[in-house]
């Protein structure tokens, strides 16, 4: 495919709009349907999209077929794991601080990367790397010292989420080797509805008003976030498209204070910035 920066910086900034609706969606579900609800409707919704993007690409059915089930296995058991403690920490905080947190994720790639795929750790990402635990300790110390019940849970499970989604990297930089993107998120999404379906066992709570068109959007935005990125990353270079994921922040903030009325405190502020200027460390870094 032709390289267009320009179209790749927006589709990029896209699907980081995209993502950060989905996890508004989410927030605000999370008060009255437990987590495996949502998590089946926003997986089994994302189906169809990502099949539909399959056939205009020409690669349905033949994009199902793979030879590595056992790593898809493992990717789906770690991103659904992911995908629970994210949901489940929407529940307790704001979009801002779960997304934040979640850029930890690429800092915290850096020692499995060197512990699993051999690679070189410089002084710039040994720094990155505890400037984004600097920032942790912050945002914990937050959640210790605040009153409101469930503010630490939810800040616990935001990092269970960044360190999960920091080994999903590292396994879907292997399954990449032989697997097209398409197929990756088709298992994924496969995954996530029978993990979600599961969890009515546990029961599941009557749809409140506005959660039919709500729910349906959450598989859309997620469908359309691993859309919107594989092809602005056909399109340009991933070094030149990293820096467009944190404004995410942005829109993340934008939205706790139009639709959740949440304002950050300068703790808040203060860990999100840290945790933040970490992740640019890193591509700081790879730039060089």
């Amino acid at each position: 495919m032709q390289e267009n920066r320009s179209l790749a910086i927006l589709l990029f900034a896209l699907a980081g709009v995209a993502i950060v609706a989905m996890s508004g969606a989410v927030r605000q579900l999370g008060s009255d349907l437990p987590v495996g609800q949502i998590m089946f409707w926003r997986s089994l919704t994302a189906v169809p999209v990502i099949l539909f993007y399959m056939a205009l690409r020409g690669e349905f059915p033949r994009a199902l077929r793979t030879r590595r089930p056992a790593a898809h296995g493992l990717r789906i058991v770690l991103a659904v794991s992911a995908m629970a403690c994210s949901f489940g920490a929407l529940t307790y905080i704001s979009v801002a601080m779960v997304t934040a947190i979640g850029f930890l994720a690429p800092v915290l790639v850096l020692p499995l990367a060197a512990l699993f795929l051999n690679e070189h750790l410089s002084r710039l990402r040994i720094a990155a790397t505890v400037l984004g635990l600097a920032g942790v300790g912050i945002v914990l110390l937050r959640a210790v010292a605040l009153p409101e019940e469930g503010i630490l849970i939810g800040t616990l499970l935001a990092l269970g989420f960044a360190v999960l989604m920091a080994i999903v990297r590292i396994v879907v930089k292997d399954l990449s080797r032989t697997e097209r993107p398409a197929t990756v998120a088709t298992y994924f999404a496969l995954g996530g509805t029978v993990a979600g379906a599961a969890t009515a066992a546990f029961g599941w709570a009557p749809l409140p008003d506005g959660a039919l068109w709500l729910l349906p959007l959450t598989g859309l935005f997620g469908a359309l976030a691993h859309i919107l990125s594989v092809e602005a990353i056909a399109r340009a270079p991933i070094s030149v498209l990293a820096p467009i994921e944190y404004s995410e922040l942005i829109w993340a903030a934008l939205i706790d204070l139009i639709v959740f009325a949440t304002v950050p405190g300068p703790l808040a502020l203060l860990g999100m910035a840290i945790i933040t200027g970490s992740g640019i460390l890193i591509w700081i870094d790879r730039r060089s």
